[in-house]
């Protein structure tokens, strides 16, 4: 039995390249996801125009997106991939939904954890911001387990409270960008998300009192309704 190399190489290439890193960061652009669990982080990414290094998670998620997008769009009737963009002092917030249909936007989440209060938290903050933008009444955040193909779908309303503490995270961003770090935004309250971030090391010397990001103005979310299917 012998290898065939260049055949291996060939299928790696194709599988990687599903995930290439995205072009550089357009001027005074803001990514959706920015203004979900760290500030600092993407304050730190904007300033640096930095790009994330390629995991094989994020390989994996790519892959997944692609095939649950394709198994999931006719059976709904959605548009896959669908452009968000929203213009705000003078920056543009831009991101992608996964699906769309007539009413509703639907986000995918590919975990190895179960999904708590934070985290459903941050990621409505995001999926409201695109639901908002295309003027949807409501929209899913889907969670699917790689470990054991657990589904859980979250159903949630659009809320212009929450789109108003997404922009106020984005103002806190800006702000900082444009003062040049004088108004350096707050830590996470989220510690774990320290453990793996480039800039801890730096970001732990910028102040000496623990700063946590909380919810701004105190918002909730209302899930409309819980839907789990094995």
């Amino acid at each position: 039995m012998v290898e065939n190399v260049e055949l291996s190489k060939k299928i790696k290439d194709l599988i990687w390249h599903i995930s290439d890193i995205p072009k550089d960061r357009e001027p005074n652009t803001l990514y959706v996801t920015d203004m979900t669990f760290c500030l600092r982080r993407s304050f730190f990414n904007v300033m640096f125009n930095a790009r994330i290094p390629k995991q094989w998670n994020m390989v994996l998620g790519s892959l997944l997106h692609e095939v649950c997008e394709k198994l999931i769009k006719d059976a709904i009737g959605a548009e896959t991939e669908v452009e968000c963009v929203y213009e705000f002092d003078g920056w543009r917030i831009v991101g992608r939904a996964d699906l769309v249909t007539d009413d509703a936007v639907y986000d995918f989440k590919f975990v190895k954890y179960t999904e708590n209060e934070d985290t459903l938290f941050e990621y409505s903050l995001q999926v409201n911001a695109y639901a908002t933008m295309l003027n949807k009444e409501k929209y899913y955040v889907v969670f699917v387990n790689v470990t054991n193909g657990d589904v859980k779908a979250y159903e949630f309303k659009q809320l212009d409270a929450l789109w108003q503490e997404f922009l106020d995270r984005a103002r806190v961003i800006i702000d900082a960008v444009e003062s040049n770090g004088d108004k350096l935004p707050p830590r996470t309250k989220y510690q774990w998300m320290c453990r793996y971030c480039p800039y801890s090391f730096v970001c732990h010397r910028l102040d000496k009192t623990e700063v946590m990001l909380e919810n701004l103005h105190n918002v909730d979310y209302v899930i409309t309704d819980e839907n789990e299917s094995e």
